[in-house]
């Protein structure tokens, strides 16, 4: 399956220099049952045994075994169209959360499209989320040029410009939608050379919750 080929690729020698451009809710805010944002689709560079990619995430220990339900929709599949720097934009909308009664963790697109889950009796450590995030990774061989990220600009406040996740949220106990606050969050950025990130809180109109995050890449150590 794609996913696990991903995470293989991940963990394969040559050891693999990855960054970060993330943004993720602190545990003590926690426990979650899920997250999701609409993301810009772009389409980086990239050479053999690097990535470059956008992501929501939920972390409480390894996983590694996903049930795939959908045959048309699927982790790894392609998009038909993808964002231009100044316009136009395409954009996805990306949910993984937890089926309050089976307990599986489902990833839907457009929040109506089920791709497939991690099944919760493999994972008793995975009742919930400690933690939930957004925002963007590459990953190089080491000593090697890492590719860009998103659009391969920096955030400057310009929806046109670099990469976005809007709509975002997480889901508490209840299993209703929250916005993330400032005093909430906690940014991951290795190297403000090669990549940033910007979280613009609620701006309401089309957008709401939202943040920018990606850069040019390149000498970013490793």
């Amino acid at each position: 399956m794609e996913l696990e080929r991903q995470l293989k690729l991940i963990n394969k020698p040559p050891v693999k220099t990855i960054h970060l451009a993330e943004m993720a809710l602190s545990s003590k805010y926690g426990p979650y049952y899920g997250v999701e944002g609409g993301t810009s689709i772009y389409n980086p560079r990239v050479t053999k045994g690097q990535m470059s990619l956008s992501h929501v995430w939920v972390e409480n220990g390894p996983i590694d075994s996903f049930v795939q339900t959908n045959p048309a929709s699927y982790i790894g599949g392609p998009f038909l169209n993808t964002s231009l720097y100044g316009g136009p934009t395409y954009r996805f909308v990306v949910s993984i959360s937890q089926d309050p009664k089976s307990k599986n963790w489902w990833i839907h697109l457009s929040n109506t499209i089920a791709v497939g889950y991690f099944p919760a009796k493999l994972f008793s450590n995975l009742s919930s989320a400690d933690k939930v995030g957004w925002g963007g990774r590459t990953l190089t061989p080491r000593g090697s040029l890492s590719p860009t990220m998103g659009s391969g600009y920096f955030p400057d406040g310009n929806f046109y410009h670099a990469c976005y996740f809007t709509y975002i949220y997480y889901k508490n106990a209840s299993r209703k939608n929250y916005g993330p606050e400032n005093y909430q969050i906690k940014k991951y950025v290795d190297n403000p050379k090669c990549f940033g990130l910007t979280f613009y809180g609620n701006l309401h109109r089309k957008v709401e919750y939202c943040l920018q995050f990606g850069g040019p890449g390149g000498d970013c150590g490793d």
